[in-house]
């Protein structure tokens, strides 16, 4: 199956490209370097000479940390890179091509890992990207946190999940088989579907994490953010959340899991 998929399906554009200098050009330009320079201190994270250079490199990415251990950088990808992205996922659906989804109830959005035209996309942003700056970020905004992840996942589960007016995504109040959760926001234009989060799942008996989605914040609400196109969020599996019901327009997410 991932031979034919890897023979019928090839998608285009930099973003897709196999050699690491085409995939970080797909990167918001001014990331680059600051990119590249997280990738060699979390190398070296061992060595005490790190400690100060990682609080000036995180002001690189202007990161916003509203609390709890919930990160944002406020632009990583280029949007023009994001519609390659959506317009490869666009393909494949229309391709007849086995699609595996995140939800074996709803007919949208499909599991990365099973689709061999991701292979070096999903490598690239998590282990050149994606775990090196959760390690920046949290190492100096919220350290205390920092000192209980390990930042060494074994295991690693991607998707996209796509939103429309009046399609049911079965979208619940829940916490993620993950230590860290990264989600990407592709695009495109879109109102509604904004992100809330709850409190720490405690691993006691909650019915919190399973009340279905609401449509506007609640008391248990203790932060909402309004996604971007572009804009990377970062937070721990355990920490519920939820998406609003979106109001027009269509968005996509790429969802990584690391544990």
């Amino acid at each position: 199956e991932r031979r034919a998929i890897r023979e019928r399906f090839r998608p285009k554009g930099p973003v897709f490209q196999e050699c690491e200098e085409g995939l970080l050009r797909a990167l918001c330009p001014t990331l680059w370097e600051p990119i590249l320079e997280a990738r060699r201190l979390f190398e070296d994270r061992a060595s005490p000479a790190v400690t100060g250079r990682v609080r000036d490199l995180a002001l690189s990415f202007s990161p916003a940390a509203p609390g709890n251990g919930i990160l944002l950088v406020p632009q990583i990808f280029a949007v023009d890179r994001l519609e390659e992205i959506v317009l490869a996922l666009e393909d494949y659906e229309r391709s007849g091509l086995p699609i595996t989804r995140p939800n074996d109830k709803v007919p949208l959005g499909m599991v990365l890992e099973d689709n061999p035209g991701f292979e070096g996309l999903l490598g690239f942003l998590e282990h050149r990207v994606f775990v090196p700056l959760a390690w920046v970020l949290y190492t100096s905004l919220a350290p205390g946190i920092a000192q209980s992840l390990a930042f060494n996942p074994t295991h690693r589960k991607t998707f996209v999940k796509q939103y429309f007016p009046g399609r049911d995504t079965k979208p619940t109040t829940h916490f993620d088989p993950s230590v860290l959760t990264f989600s990407l926001c592709l695009g495109r234009s879109f109102e509604g579907s904004a992100v809330y989060f709850h409190d720490m799942h405690n691993n006691r008996e909650d019915s919190c994490p399973y009340r279905p989605a609401h449509p506007k914040p609640c008391t248990d609400c203790r932060y909402v953010h309004h996604h971007q196109p572009g804009q990377l969020l970062i937070h721990r599996g355990k920490h519920v959340h939820g998406v609003f019901p979106i109001e027009s327009g269509e968005r996509w997410s790429m969802i990584m899991w690391l544990s």
